[in-house]
């Protein structure tokens, strides 16, 4: 997602990783602890027959992008990093999960543009 201070916008082209978190807990962005990267927007977009069929999660419309999915995880503490940001962004800290028996099914990194002057 980007947000401009008013709208978010998902965006296509963010490379994401999921990464298990270090023995102390913490972020390291080590192949060691790469459980999968992807491309945002490589999962398609939601159409009308998703809406038909009732496949569509809450707070996402048709033609919205798909957000991708990690299926059969351990149960753990993990952290979604962005590792390439569109031009003229704010790369986001990476965001920590917990994966467990009550994990909530959709995170959204929220990037800013970058601030400066011409």
């Amino acid at each position: 997602m980007i947000t401009d201070g008013v709208e978010d916008y998902a965006v296509e082209g963010v490379k994401l990783a999921l990464y298990r978190a270090d023995e102390n807990g913490n972020f390291a962005e080590t192949d060691t602890l790469l459980v999968e990267s992807w491309i945002s927007g490589s999962d398609g977009r939601y159409t009308e027959q998703d809406k038909f069929a009732g496949d569509i999660p809450t707070g996402f419309e048709v033609g919205d992008l798909r957000p991708h999915k990690i299926s059969e995880i351990p149960y753990g503490t993990y952290y979604i990093a962005e590792l390439e940001i569109p031009p003229y962004m704010a790369m986001a800290d990476p965001v920590k999960i917990e994966v467990g028996a009550e994990t909530v099914p959709v995170y959204r990194i929220v990037n800013k543009p970058t601030q400066g002057r011409l």
